[in-house]
């Protein structure tokens, strides 16, 4: 009996560059609620980006943010159920390290704040609809006073160069997963960690939550419940992964609820 829904946004909830929800998600997430079923957005933004994304369904939902990085319960808690952050000196270093590579910008995530270390000011609209509304410029890690769950390296025109890289340099330290076509984010957590987490928190096990992913740092949050669920949209190496596939999300709950299967 399926008794949690993990969700990825990028690519997954949200397809094709759109940056609302279907109105459909609203009454659905009520549906599943009244059903014992509770919703969860699993996602490498941050929190005040996904409460917001989420409007009139904010309070009625649980966040793994940050990749895992940083837990909510439902609403807008002033503390999250977890946070794991990383070391000052692994911030400066792998920092460095991104700068080395022009193709790239940075995004810090603090708590709820984002930081950006840009050499390019125009790359901002770009990255914009990812953050939430609080949003610092810096013109160096060694600004940043708070702390600082995940590191995030904003590139162009995609990630393939950038990621052979760093991940050559940076896999035994942290993890390192390519989130979406510019995206490569760095932390020590994951979303697998961070859904197990709220499992032990409402009471269930892993094999009672279904999730819905699209991208590698959905991976540990798909081998670790007892129904993944992967896009269409994915990579050929994720789609033969799992079994079950989905083209869109809510049609799929949609169904599931019809069928009486949740």
């Amino acid at each position: 009996m399926i008794r949690l829904i993990a969700c990825d946004i990028d690519g997954t909830l949200l397809q094709a560059g759109q940056e609302t929800l279907s109105p459909a998600i609203h009454p659905l997430i009520r549906q599943l609620e009244e059903r014992g079923v509770a919703f969860c957005v699993a996602s490498g933004r941050q929190f005040s980006n996904l409460h917001a994304l989420f409007g009139p369904s904010a309070g009625r939902i649980y966040y793994v943010c940050e990749n895992g990085a940083l837990v909510f319960g439902k609403g807008a808690p002033d503390r999250p159920l977890k946070k794991i952050v990383l070391t000052r000196e692994l911030i400066r270093a792998l920092a460095a390290d991104i700068q080395d590579r022009p193709e790239c910008e940075i995004l810090f995530s603090g708590l709820n704040t984002s930081y950006l270390l840009l050499r390019d000011p125009a790359s901002l609209e770009k990255i914009r609809p990812y953050l939430g509304s609080r949003i610092i410029s810096v013109e160096s890690a060694g600004q940043i006073e708070d702390e600082i769950v995940q590191i995030s390296a904003f590139c162009q025109p995609d990630t393939q160069a950038p990621y052979a890289a760093l991940s050559a340099r940076w896999a035994e330290r942290v993890n390192v997963t390519v989130a979406g076509e510019h995206w490569i984010d760095f932390s020590t957590a994951s979303k697998g960690a961070g859904v197990e987490l709220l499992c032990g928190e409402l009471g269930i096990t892993p094999r009672q939550v279904m999730a819905f992913g699209d991208n590698f740092n959905d991976v540990s949050m798909l081998d670790l419940v007892g129904c993944p669920v992967i896009m269409e949209n994915a990579p050929e190496a994720l789609r033969t992964r799992y079994g079950v596939r989905c083209r869109d999300v809510v049609e799929s709950l949609r169904a599931a609820l019809a069928a009486g299967k949740l």
